[in-house]
């Protein structure tokens, strides 16, 4: 009988990430799971569309924007708007 040992992964920041563990980073926008050795990473975060002419998107984090009015920051933007996911 064949035994593989688990290979774990190195993230790309250097980071260590187990086998099987999870791996998330605000500062790249990625989550990723290690898998005997391969790290498979997928964007997180949002970036909005569609947006009416009284709005606009403006950070809301390191990875996700939110809509607000363009006369009024502090104010979410009261019409409907898109958003595709990174």
């Amino acid at each position: 009988m064949l035994l593989i040992t688990p290979v774990d992964c190195t993230a790309p920041n250097g980071a260590h990430v187990g086998n099987g563990k999870n791996y998330e980073s605000y500062d790249e926008c990625i989550s990723c799971d290690c898998d005997n050795g391969y790290l498979n990473c997928c964007q997180m975060g949002m970036t909005l569309s569609g947006l009416h002419p009284d709005c606009k998107a403006v950070a809301d984090g390191p990875c996700f924007e939110k809509a607000v009015l363009k006369n009024n920051e502090n104010k979410p933007c009261p019409y409907r708007y898109g958003g595709t996911g990174l």
